[in-house]
């Protein structure tokens, strides 16, 4: 296994990390929305995100000098639901600041 793929499963086994301790916080009191998304949703955007890291879908230039914005291999859908994080965790009142903020991916 080449260096870059060696890199990339080492991510993708920190991705699967990452999702199993996001699954991991207490659930809520009673079931709600953001309780769902954070057991479910959420973890599941990580570990595809970091399962599906591509280093030639990166930011880079065109022959011209043009910046590109990659997704670094990230599909559009997982890249939403990860974006929701700063507006939906704040909402899951029943975990600790600390365990909020280790929520964030």
């Amino acid at each position: 296994m080449g260096g870059a793929a060696a890199a990339l499963a080492v991510a993708a086994q920190a991705g699967r990390r990452a999702a199993a301790w996001v699954r991991s916080p207490p659930v809520p009191p009673v079931p709600c929305p953001v309780g769902s998304w954070l057991a479910g949703e959420l973890p599941e955007a990580i570990g595809t995100a970091m399962s599906a890291l591509d280093p030639q879908d990166c930011d880079g230039r065109s022959p011209d000098g043009v910046l590109v914005e990659g997704a670094g291999g990230v599909d559009a859908e997982t890249m939403s639901t990860l974006s929701a994080v700063p507006c939906v965790v704040p909402e899951a009142v029943w975990l600790t600041p600390d365990q909020q903020a280790r929520s964030w991916p």
